[in-house]
């Protein structure tokens, strides 16, 4: 004995079978899009993370540090690079000066001018 809820499922499993309208298809092929490039987004920062992780900690066997860990260390990195930078380009910056100082000393101990020094060098 059928009853009326055993044909409303019916008809529902029906209706469930009919092809997909146009714009389901499209809904369907965006959402199939959408799951590729989000799990080749992963992939990505996972490669780049780990590369993180070798620059960084080196080859640590086993040991896979939190990634907010890994972004400090990266942020600690580049602020001592960063000082550095401006150390060296200070220190580049003086060193004409020095030299000339140096060359001066030399021209007056050995009697020679300082062009001639120079040019030695």
């Amino acid at each position: 004995m059928k009853t009326s809820q055993d044909s409303r499922l019916f008809q529902s499993s029906l209706v469930s079978k009919t092809k997909p309208s146009t714009q389901e298809k499209r809904d369907i092929n965006k959402q199939k899009i959408h799951t590729v490039l989000e799990r080749q987004r992963r992939s990505e920062q996972r490669i780049l993370f780990d590369k993180l992780q070798t620059i960084l900690c080196g080859d640590l066997v086993g040991i896979k540090p939190p990634r907010l860990h890994l972004l400090s260390m990266a942020v600690k990195e580049i602020q001592h690079i960063s000082e550095t930078s401006k150390f060296l380009k200070m220190k580049k910056r003086k060193l004409p000066q020095l030299q000339s100082d140096y060359l001066n000393k030399l021209s007056i101990l050995s009697g020679k001018s300082a062009n001639l020094i120079k040019h030695k060098l």
